[in-house]
């Protein structure tokens, strides 16, 4: 006595249990129950037939030598399954799949999955997407005719928090790599505390074959993203997607050395649409900071903080992000931060050293003085930020500023171990704190938690902090430092500049935050009679003189600055 088990691609699996279509170059999963309830007798009895059921024939009709069969986990049992179960990441971000692989032995032929958020299935290997954060606990039931098991893996998957303003934040430097990222094309490792794209892959005339990492939700929307990134030695193309739908739809920035483009492309069912582009090319080896923001159909992309595109298109409003590059396998990308859109910040103050008359001088901007880069990188403010332009923008500009944002209930609180963004601006004639185009409101992306106040650094004046939390009125949080003494924080902490106009103090050249002698014999001293963008310049005129000396710092002498820290 014999059962035969028909698998046929062509036509259907024959069986007492039904039909069940094949399909060529794919595992199957074939669970014979040897039941007489499950079989008719035609001759013989069962007692015979089971005694006899002790091997598995495989055999192969109309098979010639270019075709393969393959085999595995083969079990004969009159035993119980024993569940287990994987999956093929345990981290990830709400709205994103996981699929679960069944391990059982002892051949189930059923299944019942609990995912823990209220989700089952019956599927052997189900997909399943978590919408909310939190650990998950998963459980596995699994039957054959002889009984049933179950396992239960608590805290199995954990679904991040993307809640806050800070959505996803990897720095790199920890392996492995977080299963947050979900991988297409290329080959990605980590390296030096940096993530790192090392195949050539590309699809030939088309830059949407290249190599993507991706991450987030599909339904966050109002972003910016920040990334460091670089092309070693290659010169194809490196950037970023976003608002990313599926494959052959999403914002792309890419930047290419070989051809000297830069471009924004909007990607619509696998059709680009160039937005807006430029002849720029990168330079290999070196850094660049990236900030990109799509915030209610409005796309801006800054490099190193120069806003290099500025558009409208609101044909993808929501969609995850990624990182991306198109025959470059010397990709690399470090400090990924993925925020919400954030704050817009309106300050106003003056500076002493230049003001005159209600306003303040642009003789560093008129005279070609102002770099192109923050001047505060090193002591002691040593701010990391990238800010560095292409070009001054056309703007009375006075200075640059560092910009120091503090979150908490009340003033007294605001030490430094309270601050929640830093960033350079430049300071215009009038006063105004604006961003690198020299006309925008500042943006941090941050929530706020209790109160904001602000605090504003000069290379050689003294800083100050505003007295009070800054005022939220019409979706931006202002403040204005010139309108009185008490708009700083402590007593007397800014300059009288007449008129009911009040600013930061002068001639704290050494940025110690205090106005003593060293100021003037060990920094004014080395640099007096010099032309050029010194610390030393208290009038901010493009020279180290005695107007400095005598008009700024010998008139504050013993002035402090009364910041928190």
């Amino acid at each position: 006595n014999y059962a035969i088990f028909i698998v046929d691609q062509e036509k259907n699996v024959i069986n007492k249990r039904g039909l069940v279509f094949a399909q060529a170059d794919d595992w199957h999963t074939v669970t014979v129950p040897v039941d007489e309830g499950q079989w008719n007798m035609v001759s013989g009895t069962w007692a015979a037939l089971i005694a006899n059921v002790n091997y598995m024939q495989l055999s192969l009709e109309f098979f010639d030598g270019s075709e393969t069969v393959f085999m595995d986990n083969f079990c004969i049992t009159d035993l119980p399954p024993v569940a287990d179960f994987d999956s093929d990441i345990v981290t990830i971000l709400p709205g994103n799949e996981i699929t679960f692989f069944d391990l059982s032995i002892n051949g189930p032929s059923s299944w019942s999955w609990d995912f823990g958020d209220s989700g089952t299935s019956s599927e052997k290997n189900p997909v399943h997407t978590y919408n909310s954060p939190g650990i998950y606990d998963v459980t596995l039931t699994v039957y054959n005719h002889f009984g049933s098991d179950m396992i239960t893996k608590t805290t199995f998957i954990e679904v991040l928090d993307d809640s806050q303003c800070t959505r996803y934040d990897d720095n790199f430097d920890t392996s492995p790599i977080s299963t947050v990222w979900n991988f297409r094309n290329g080959t990605w490792s980590l390296y030096s505390g940096y993530l790192i794209q090392t195949s050539n892959y590309y699809v030939s005339g088309n830059y949407l074959g290249g190599c993507y990492a991706i991450i987030g939700n599909p339904v966050w929307q109002d972003y910016i993203i920040n990334c460091d990134f670089r092309s070693l030695t290659d010169n194809d193309a490196i950037g970023f997607v976003f608002n990313y739908q599926d494959e052959e739809n999403m914002y792309m920035f890419l930047w290419r050395l070989e051809t000297a483009e830069r471009k924004l492309i909007r990607w619509e069912n696998g059709v680009g649409t160039i937005l807006v582009e430029d002849a720029v090319p990168y330079t290999t080896n070196q850094w660049y900071h990236a900030e990109i923001a799509s915030i209610g159909g409005n796309i801006s992309v800054k490099i190193n903080g120069d806003e290099i595109f500025n558009v409208i298109d609101n044909t993808f409003t929501d969609g995850k992000v990624g990182l991306y590059c198109w025959a470059n396998p010397q990709s690399q990308y470090d400090n990924f931060r993925l925020g919400c859109e954030g704050v817009e910040i309106d300050l106003t103050a003056f500076l002493e050293g230049s003001f005159d008359a209600g306003t303040m001088s642009t003789q560093l901007k008129v005279n070609n003085l102002l770099p192109l880069g923050q001047p505060y990188s090193g002591i002691p403010w040593n701010y990391a930020g990238f800010e560095n332009l292409e070009s001054i923008p056309d703007a009375s500009i006075s200075d640059w500023v560092l910009i120091e944002l503090r979150d908490a209930p009340d003033a007294a609180s605001a030490l430094s171990s309270t601050k929640v963004g830093q960033k350079a601006a430049f300071i215009l004639d009038d006063g105004s704190v604006v961003d690198l185009n020299g006309s925008s409101p500042l943006r941090f992306s941050i929530d706020v938690q209790d109160q904001l106040f602000a605090v504003v650094r000069h290379r050689n004046h003294l800083p100050v902090m505003s007295a009070s939390p800054l005022n939220l009125s019409g979706g931006i949080y202002q403040y204005d430092f010139t309108s009185g003494a008490g708009q700083a924080y402590e007593t007397n902490a800014q300059k009288d500049l007449g008129g009911g106009i009040f600013g930061l103090y002068a001639g704290d050249f050494n940025a110690d935050g205090s106005i003593n002698e060293d100021d003037k014999t060990v920094d004014w001293m080395d640099n007096a009679g010099l032309s050029g963008y010194m610390q030393t310049d208290g009038n901010l005129d493009g020279q180290a003189d005695n107007l400095d000396k005598n008009d700024q710092w010998l008139q504050n002498q013993l002035k402090s600055t009364q910041v928190p820290e």
